[in-house]
């Protein structure tokens, strides 16, 4: 992965870190703009996979 931070470089880049933000963001960062999706246990999962890929 080409970044080693995320929202704001408040958090690290791994996968535990991923996985709170994608479930419910406003949770993880108070005023973020972004939403929360509603995603299923298995669309985090699979999208942090994916995200983990990237360079």
């Amino acid at each position: 992965m080409s970044r080693d931070c995320f929202a704001g470089c408040i958090f690290t880049m791994n996968r535990a870190n991923l996985e709170r933000w994608l479930q419910d963001p406003p949770a993880v960062k108070p005023g973020s703009w972004m939403p929360d999706y509603g995603l299923s246990d298995k669309q985090v999962q699979a999208l942090v996979a994916y995200l983990m890929t990237l360079k």
